[in-house]
């Protein structure tokens, strides 16, 4: 039998909430209502904490590096992780969109990420552009209430993500966030 924890997380594939805060369990429906509440709710604190004692804040940690398990090369630009990624493992990326500049280890990928670039063309009357990390055509940016934060997509990726168990609900660092 399931313990009640495990049960409440499984509860969160049924209930929509797709996206769930690791520091107070808050969840949300999509990505852009889960960054307004990690700004409001945690940034503003740690921000205010950070002013407090007089040091400098930085809501946001890029550390680029290479996705594939085998290199994970660091590099300082968005630029030039696609060069790398274009060049380097070309033969691991075989299969080229048909509409922008992403490579795709299966034609399964492939045929997706070219399905959504038509879907958003046919609904929005122009092309759409990717996220240079990871090809989302959901590209969004807001001005976060009652701060200076401009959030976009790409702000997601400036987060620490953590992997979670399943039994304890403990949070570790998951394999890509750990420097070789």
């Amino acid at each position: 039998m399931p313990s009640a924890q495990i049960m409440s997380l499984h509860e969160l594939h049924k209930n929509g909430m797709k996206w769930f805060c690791l520091d107070c369990a808050s969840a949300q429906m999509d990505e852009v209502e889960a960054m307004k509440h990690y700004f409001t709710v945690h940034v503003k604190v740690a921000e205010q904490k950070c002013v407090e004692r007089g040091q400098l804040f930085r809501p946001l940690h890029y550390e680029l590096q290479c996705p594939f398990p085998k290199c994970r090369e660091p590099l300082s630009t968005l630029t030039n992780l696609r060069i790398h990624i274009n060049n380097k493992h070309r033969a691991e990326t075989a299969y080229s969109s048909s509409a922008c500049m992403f490579r795709f280890c299966s034609p399964f990928a492939k045929a997706k990420h070219d399905q959504q670039h038509s879907s958003y063309e046919s609904v929005n009357g122009v092309e759409g552009t990717c996220c240079p990390l990871c090809g989302t055509l959901n590209q969004w940016n807001i001005q976060m209430p009652g701060s200076t934060y401009t959030m976009s997509h790409i702000a997601v990726h400036g987060l620490r993500r953590y992997h979670m168990c399943r039994d304890c609900f403990v949070c570790f660092k998951g394999d890509y966030d750990v420097m070789t």
